[in-house]
């Protein structure tokens, strides 16, 4: 993957009838559930983690399926994986916000339309995973900057990106 330190984020697209939850996060745009993997833990482990610390689900591994990796390339290296599972598998009525200093409410997206205050990377993923792609990868430097393009005011440090 390049030169570096790498990292390694998940994300849950948990679907429901065409739409995908989304969480609003607070002072800023739209997320999806998930986070970075820490040391020791795979990244479905991951994904299972941050999903019942953000908003309760205890996710079975069974249902996970890898739809869309994204690689990010800064002066480190990024790699976004994306899974898909559906909300049908779950007792929806036990979801709720547990991180309230994070999150301000859940709400459901239209994939192929998500809000204008949504990362690049998961506007990334989404079109994608519609367009049937596995991987692709975002390179584009900022100009004053020298780092990828984001839709983000501020590029955070690694260990502020989660």
């Amino acid at each position: 993957m390049g030169k570096g330190k790498q990292y390694v984020a998940t994300r849950l697209l948990f679907k429901k009838k065409g739409r995908i939850m989304a969480l609003k996060r607070l002072g800023e745009g739209y997320g999806l559930p998930g986070g970075g993997v820490e040391e020791g833990e795979s990244i479905e482990e991951a994904l299972q983690r941050e999903c019942l610390e953000e908003i309760g689900l205890k996710l079975k591994r069974k249902h996970l399926e890898l739809v869309h990796m994204v690689v990010e390339r800064r002066q480190f290296t990024l790699l976004h994986l994306f899974y898909m599972v559906d909300a049908d598998h779950y007792d929806q009525s036990l979801i709720r916000i547990r991180e309230p200093h994070k999150f301000e409410y859940i709400t459901w997206i239209d994939p192929e339309h998500p809000p204008a205050k949504m990362s690049r990377v998961v506007k990334q993923a989404l079109n994608r995973w519609y367009e049937g792609r596995l991987v692709s990868e975002i390179t584009q430097k900022q100009p004053e900057t020298g780092l990828l393009s984001t839709d983000f005011d501020s590029i955070p440090l690694p260990g502020d990106y989660w």
